[in-house]
Order: C-alpha cells, then structure tokens, then sequence
C-alpha cells in the first residue's frame, strides 16, 4: 500500500484512540451496514454515495490488518498469487467460480508470516 496512504491512516487511527483490531462480530456488523449503503446508493443511482461505501470498507479492512499487525500491501501481494494460481469460469453474474476439480498441487497458498509489520 502506498507509503502516504498508510502513514495517513495510522494517524488518522491514532488521533481517534483506535489501538486495537475491532474483531468479530464487530468488524462483520460495520462492513456490513456500509455493503448497506452501498446497496442503497445502487438503487438511488448514486455514483459517488457507492463509491464512499466501498472507500469506507476499504478503510474498515486497511484499518483491521494494520491493528492485526500485518501490512496490507503484502497481504494483498499474497492474496493475489493465490487467487491467480485458481482455474475456473466466470458465471453470467460476473463471479468467478473455482474448478473444484483442480488439483491442490497447482494451487498456491498465500503465506502471510512474512506480512507483518515491521516496527
């Protein structure tokens, strides 16, 4: 994640008191009434309402890995190899669907022990 952005949150975070992960069910219940107003802003047609939204998830989420101690730039590097090493189709809803077939030798694992932040 770009240096800046990080930075900018980590202040943002400590001016406000937020030193520790929210944890479940509470990480759960904020994302989720943001894919609320996300859901709402879709049906009002709302560009810029649906975008803050998914900003704000996105917050919620950057927020949460940074708490648990993880930089999201590499999390999300090893997320990606994951998600990469899959085969499968897209549906006509646009979600991609795992080849349950593939076998878990061609898969690849992501492997986040190495994703945590230095201090």
């Amino acid at each position: 994640m770009n240096n800046k952005i990080t930075a900018q949150l980590k202040q943002w975070r400590e001016t406000r008191g937020i030193i520790k992960p929210i944890g479940h069910p509470n990480f759960q219940t904020a994302v989720e009434l943001e894919i609320d107003e996300y859901t709402e802003a879709c049906r009002a047609n709302n560009q810029h309402e649906k975008i803050d939204a998914i900003n704000d998830i996105l917050i919620f989420c950057l927020n949460e890995l940074a708490l648990e101690g993880y930089a999201a730039e590499l999390t999300l590097k090893e997320t990606i190899k994951e998600i990469s090493s899959r085969k499968g189709t897209l549906d006509e809803t646009g979600r991609f669907n795992k080849d349950k077939n593939q076998p878990d030798s061609e898969l690849y694992k992501a492997n986040f022990s190495h994703c945590k932040i230095q201090s």
